[in-house]
């Protein structure tokens, strides 16, 4: 357990002495916009109060799906009240108010003093009402500022205008690592801008595009070809790029199979790569898994709920045989009848590396339930280590009348 640095009564001090003079900042500002009575302000009274005697909090928390909010969430409003204190004391290096009703015009407020902040490094704004232009302030915002390491607008409908802001945005800024565009309306013109800037840019390492389907579920092979075809010119180049999330976004086999997983298996830069809900079948499956065989980088692999059935789950258990860097695996919901279960199983003879695997949803019988419950115990040898623990896998089996069964249970990995 890593050790937590003693911090000096004069830190303490002067940091009691900044949440005093924030919540001072927030008072006045609250007076002139009559806005004393909200939620969110007692909340953060409250929250600052409780700091005499330790150090405050450095994230500021205001999360509209969880009480006191849940009845009166964040608006434009209450936002612009808190950019007073926020501008005036720098005490939060995280913000985030997910699950509000923030607008464009409380965005651009944040975003313009964000355009001379020095302190905050993390923005999370999931699921509030922020469109085209909100997304625009924001992307203008982040190529002055040179301090926000992570932003997070998923579930907001910022679109084509500002998803192209955004990846312009990319060009320039050099310090943003964590960016999440998930489920943020984004047309095809700005997924593939964001690939083309991300072979240039070094500084991002996490990006979730998921659940932005519309341009390639209905698309012309072409138009879904430009998006693969991009992104594989992109991971082939890319080198900084760690945890890529492309869940939900209408994938299919030729896409993959053409060049997508080709190129995964040439990237040396990523660690986490989640294709979870796409339409890959056994063609696309049999691909990525073969080109993953010796692949030395790639530590995670999401694909649930797609459907690579028996043939795909063969060409796992070869991948599994000889890959040795793979250390979960999430294959759930993919149509695998027992066939394939078994000849997933079958590798565990030999692959000792792999530690997480998800596999629930798919057609199980006894004998393969009886396969991987033997996977999960020592069958009674005290020198003998089961090959999984329960935590690792997201089944769990029981007997009734002889005949073992399987059910579904939380992994906590």
């Amino acid at each position: 357990m890593p050790l937590v640095p003693k911090i000096s009564p004069a830190v303490r001090e002067e940091e009691c002495l900044k949440a005093k003079a924030w919540l001072q900042h927030l008072a006045d500002s609250c007076r002139q916009s009559d806005v004393e009575d909200a939620p969110a302000i007692g909340l953060i009274q409250s929250l600052l109060a409780e700091t005499d005697d330790s150090m405050p909090p450095t994230a500021l928390k205001l999360m509209g799906n969880e009480a006191p909010l849940r009845e009166q969430r964040l608006d434009d409003t209450t936002l612009r009240v808190l950019i007073t204190p926020l501008s005036s004391v720098p005490l939060f290096k995280k913000l985030e108010l997910s699950y509000n009703k923030i607008g464009d015009d409380g965005v651009m407020e944040l975003a313009q003093f964000l355009t001379e902040d020095k302190f905050l490094e993390t923005i999370i704004l999931k699921s509030n009402n922020i469109a085209s232009d909100g997304g625009s302030a924001l992307a203008h915002a982040l190529t002055l500022n040179d301090h926000v390491k992570e932003l997070d607008l998923s579930n907001n409908d910022i679109g084509k205008g500002g998803g192209m802001d955004l990846a312009s945005m990319l060009q320039l800024n050099t310090t943003l690592r964590t960016l999440n565009l998930s489920g943020c309306s984004l047309t095809l013109d700005p997924l593939i801008a964001l690939a083309t800037v991300l072979r240039n840019n070094a500084t991002i390492t996490v990006l979730d595009l998921s659940d932005n389907a519309s341009p390639t579920s209905s698309a012309t092979q072409s138009l879904q070809n430009a998006f693969t075809s991009h992104w594989s010119r992109t991971l082939r180049v890319n080198s900084t790029l760690r945890e890529l999330r492309l869940r939900k976004m209408g994938l299919t086999d030729w896409g993959v199979v053409d060049d997508f997983a080709s190129a995964v298996g040439a990237n040396k830069g990523l660690r986490v790569l989640d294709l979870s809900g796409n339409k890959i079948t056994q063609d696309g499956s049999c691909k990525l898994f073969m080109e993953l065989r010796q692949q030395p980088y790639l530590r995670s692999l999401f694909l649930s709920s797609c459907k690579i059935q028996d043939q795909g789950a063969e060409e796992c258990r070869k991948m599994l045989m000889s890959n040795t860097v793979l250390k979960k695996l999430t294959i759930d919901n993919n149509g695998i009848t027992s066939v394939g279960l078994k000849a997933i199983a079958q590798a565990f003879q030999q692959n000792t590396t792999l530690q997480s695997l998800k596999l629930w949803g798919n057609q199980w019988d006894s004998s393969a339930c009886e396969v991987y419950n033997a996977l999960q115990t020592s069958n009674g040898d005290k020198n003998s280590k089961p090959r999984f623990s329960a935590s690792d896998l997201d089944v769990a089996f029981y007997t009734v009348s002889g005949v073992m069964h399987v059910a579904h249970q939380d992994s906590d990995k």
